[in-house]
């Protein structure tokens, strides 16, 4: 959905070596103080409103089994919902307010927790262009981040703008003062988060390790953008770092972090693990072919401090208008069956 740059290095290609043949129970053994998953026992919450449910829906009617059965393995599934701010049509995103009322609702009748997404900061994808947009100033966003607080009325986990620390540290395309705003706003959205008794867990965006082989770079812009107000970190969204790697590199960064932190793990598209490495540049991460679904969402994950492995990325969603696919956020149901074809076993 967003620009993936990634430097493909030796360093690289080297840590997905390592990472190869390990299992999620083997990477259990770390320095890693255990923190107490908040997520721990919980029910994800599953929308049947999705475009993936309905397709599902209508391949059933058609008698179609085959591509129904493919569409089941996402539709079966939790997923997250994404609030992406202002439009045109709707510039003060009461859309994402109503659609916070309703999933709220729905999960509270399934005993269930939402996943949200944050996805609107000014100057969003800034650096790629296929999602740009967000809100103009921030005190409108943070004017809207108060009223998804208002209107979320079950318990829920708030990831918090895919991309948006990431962006600061490998991209030319921020200012030195939008890169100060950036962070001086995170952290204030943070801190919103952390004091709303409906907040069961929050966690900013920290990236992957193809963009940061050595996480240590982004130790000081999530402290600055107020990491320990927060459960911890989102690591992977929409991108396909197979899990055993992610956990590893999670691990590493909250160690490097501190604060008995944590970190949920964007499993949705990382069963087949990134493409090769000979393909670069927006082919890398925009629609790839032959990616496949990875682990189910859990909130038993058997690794310590990895809360929850959850699918962020909405499967079957166009990452933007690359290789003549649809605008980012547009349900392309051959992507989607591509991928549940391609699941982890």
């Amino acid at each position: 959905m967003r620009r993936r740059r990634v430097i493909i290095t030796i360093g690289i290609f080297l840590f997905m070596v390592a990472g190869v043949g390990l299992t999620v129970a083997a990477l259990t053994r770390r320095d890693l103080t255990p923190a107490q998953n908040p997520l721990l026992g919980k029910t994800l919450y599953v929308d049947s409103n999705r475009v993936a449910n309905k397709t599902a829906q209508q391949y059933r009617a058609d008698n179609d089994i085959t591509n129904a059965m493919y569409m089941e393995r996402i539709s079966d599934r939790p997923g997250t919902t994404w609030l992406i701010g202002p439009s045109a049509s709707d510039p003060k995103a009461d859309h994402d307010i109503a659609m916070v009322a309703r999933t709220s609702a729905e999960a509270y009748n399934q005993g269930a927790v939402p996943v949200y997404e944050m996805y609107a900061i000014p100057g969003r994808d800034a650096c790629a262009g296929y999602s740009k947009s967000g809100f103009q100033t921030s005190d409108d966003y943070l004017a809207w981040v108060d009223r998804i607080l208002a209107a979320t009325k079950q318990p829920a986990v708030f990831s918090v703008e895919a991309d948006a620390i990431a962006q600061t540290i490998h991209d030319s395309c921020l200012t030195q003062k939008q890169i100060a705003d950036r962070y001086q706003l995170l952290e204030a959205t943070m801190k919103k988060l952390s004091m709303s008794p409906m907040v069961l867990a929050a966690y900013l965006d920290a990236g992957h390790s193809e963009w940061f082989p050595d996480p240590t770079a982004l130790v000081g812009p999530l402290e600055r953008s107020g990491v320990s107000y927060g459960r911890g970190i989102a690591v992977n969204v929409s991108f396909f770092v197979p899990t055993s790697d992610a956990v590893l590199w999670s691990q590493k960064l909250l160690n490097m972090i501190g604060g008995n932190k944590a970190a949920i793990i964007d499993t949705s598209r990382n069963g087949k693990g990134a493409p090769d490495p000979s393909i670069k540049g927006d082919e890398r991460w925009c629609n790839p072919e032959g990616r496949g679904l990875g682990d189910v969402p859990t909130t038993d994950t058997k690794a310590n401090n990895i809360d929850a492995f959850v699918w962020i990325k909405n499967v079957g969603e166009s990452d933007g208008s690359c290789n003549g696919y649809p605008t980012a956020g547009t349900f392309v149901p051959e992507l989607a069956i591509d991928l549940a074809r391609n699941a982890k076993e």
